[in-house]
């Protein structure tokens, strides 16, 4: 079957000048419902990571929302907690 192939000259910038947000969210939980497999396997979670984290310093992302909240379990202890509950 005959084909044509049209080139074009092209120059794709070594660094953008484009600026924008992204929001990813690499929280193991909300990952873990479009990635199921990462459910039974926390390894695996933690091996995706650290290739997301490469990726994106090959393309010069800087920032990272870090949901805090879940990496502690927050709660009051002593004394303290005694006056607040009762």
């Amino acid at each position: 079957m005959p084909f044509r192939v049209e080139v074009f000259a092209a120059t794709v910038p070594k660094r953008t000048k484009a600026l924008g947000d992204e929001w990813l969210w690499f929280e193991q939980e909300m990952m873990t419902k479009h990635y199921p497999k990462l459910k039974p396997d926390p390894d695996r979670y933690w091996k995706i990571l650290e290739s997301i984290g490469r990726t994106m310093a090959e393309y010069k992302q800087n920032v990272v929302f870090v949901p805090v909240r879940t990496l502690a379990k927050a709660h009051l202890a002593g004394a303290l907690s005694n006056t607040i509950s009762g």
